[in-house]
């Protein structure tokens, strides 16, 4: 599959659907090619299923405007631009 992207137009915003105990839900992700995970809202895991006392840790993550303590998940799945 090819997905074409215009790199002159800022923030590459894809449609994404996570999938937790409780189902999936189809989310906004922004597209970040030198990402080593991939973030997304607390709100939208407690959504399908996760809970804030079976995380798989934590991490300080650093961004361009500081650096803050996350939680880790194991997420079931991602799917995005025909990947899984």
């Amino acid at each position: 599959m090819i997905t074409r992207f215009d790199g002159g137009h800022g923030l590459i915003v894809v449609r994404a659907r996570i999938w937790g105990p409780s189902g999936s839900s189809l989310i906004p992700m922004a597209l970040d090619t030198g990402a080593s995970v991939s973030m997304i809202n607390t709100a939208r895991l407690l959504a399908v299923g996760y809970t804030t006392t079976a995380t798989a840790g934590s991490s300080t993550v650093t961004t361009a405007s500081g650096s803050e303590k996350a939680m880790l998940f194991d997420v079931s799945s991602i799917d995005a631009l025909g990947a899984r």
